[in-house]
């Protein structure tokens, strides 16, 4: 009876060991939050990954003078219409859910870029103003 408990254990736990290792396996390759083999920024691939993003529309657009950061306020704020009031090429960074340390990030991956930037157009929400 025993002997037979034992060989369940190990067979489910290697079966579930398994498993995970293909899981693993097939994130791996895929890579779709660009964590594994992102060294270069390609603005054809597809990623989940924010900050992958942001880095593809910076590497996209080198010339950009205003950025737009903001969340879900801010992504239907259009670039196009900022760049005709203002005459300048911008960038719409903003992301649905973007808190204040993913703001900062994303303005960040901007400067890493050395983008001349001349303004960057916060969107706050109440909620990163409110005192806590």
């Amino acid at each position: 009876m025993k002997s037979n408990t034992l060989k369940m254990i190990l067979f489910l736990a290697a079966f579930i060991i398994g498993l995970m290792g293909l899981v693993a396996g097939f994130n791996f390759a895929v890579d779709p939050m660009c964590y594994y083999r992102c060294d270069v920024i390609d603005t054809n691939r597809q990623s989940q990954n924010v900050y992958y993003q942001a880095a593809q529309i910076v590497g996209a657009n080198p010339n950009a003078e205003v950025v737009i950061l903001g969340s879900s306020r801010g992504e239907t704020t259009s670039a196009l219409w900022v760049e005709e009031v203002t005459g300048l090429k911008t960038i719409n960074l903003s992301k649905g859910g973007a808190g204040l340390l993913l703001k900062v990030s994303l303005l960040r991956t901007a400067l890493d870029q050395k983008l001349p930037l001349k303004k960057v157009i916060w969107i706050a929400d109440y909620f990163e103003l409110a005192g806590k």
